[in-house]
């Protein structure tokens, strides 16, 4: 497997992850904001939230999601 296949999976399999990437890629983003936008409920996106973080495709600070940098 090649390294970008995680990332490709991970946003491939879920629709709400793609949608979230490319909001929070305009500016970072709230949680509340993110809620809105997706007409989602916490529940429902901080799983979401939790996995991007986790392969470090986001990133949070201050309560803030934004993308994080690739080095």
């Amino acid at each position: 497997m090649r390294p970008n296949d995680g990332y490709l999976s991970l946003l491939t399999f879920s629709g709400k992850r793609k949608d979230l990437l490319f909001f929070i890629h305009e500016s970072p983003k709230t949680l509340e904001e993110i809620r809105d936008k997706l007409d989602v409920k916490t529940p429902e996106i901080v799983p979401h939230l939790k996995k991007m973080e986790s392969a470090n495709l986001i990133i949070k600070q201050d309560g803030l999601y934004s993308i994080a940098p690739f080095g």
